[in-house]
């Protein structure tokens, strides 16, 4: 649902939230109703559980007097300020996935790895604001991270520890093309901090 190419999509003003929130509503329902209609099991069931935890943090963020709106606003420029490196660490997940998906690793260890993978991603993206953005900034992406997502890493990765990834195999990275472009990017935005 924040998961975008465009660092002007994290608001930071109460006009911007408010064209946001109603952007991110009408998408979580899509995903309810895509959940509700197209899948079955246990997709069914972590699809519809991280769209309650949307739901959730969007009401938490979205209403004036909900819990995250004042830190939401308070945050927005830092983290839009900060958007693209953020942004690597999400390019890395998607990599992954699509590796794991592609059989990049063990079918036995596809779960598992795609556990650690979403991990590694909270880490980056937590680490980059904490350095970028302060402490207060981090404690609010660990809160949002928390009510978003929570619920369905709890479902479908609770049998995934620190050391399960530690001594995980890393997918081989099979989308060839798209590696190299991410570390191109990389190399530009630990050069000036912007996207060229």
């Amino acid at each position: 649902m924040d998961y975008t190419d465009d660092p002007n999509a994290i608001p930071i003003n109460e006009e911007e939230i408010k064209e946001h929130c109603e952007k991110q509503y009408k998408a979580q329902k899509c995903l309810q109703k895509y959940a509700e209609d197209c899948l079955e099991g246990i997709s069914k069931e972590a699809i519809k559980t991280y769209s309650s935890g949307i739901e959730e943090g969007l009401n938490m963020r979205c209403n004036n007097d909900g819990e995250l709106h004042a830190d939401f606003l308070e945050h927005g420029p830092c983290l839009r300020e900060i958007f693209v490196k953020r942004y690597h660490c999400l390019t890395r997940l998607i990599t992954r996935m699509y590796d794991v998906q592609n059989g990049g690793v063990p079918k036995e260890q596809s779960v598992n790895t795609a556990c650690c993978s979403w991990l590694e991603f909270g880490r980056c993206s937590l680490n980059l604001t904490e350095t970028s953005c302060g402490d207060k900034a981090a404690n609010f992406i660990r809160r949002k991270a928390k009510v978003y997502t929570q619920k369905m890493v709890d479902l479908i990765c609770k049998d995934t520890s620190p050391d399960t990834c530690r001594n995980m195999e890393k997918p081989k990275f099979l989308i060839s093309p798209f590696v190299p472009f991410v570390n191109i990017l990389n190399e530009q935005v630990n050069q000036d901090g912007t996207k060229s």
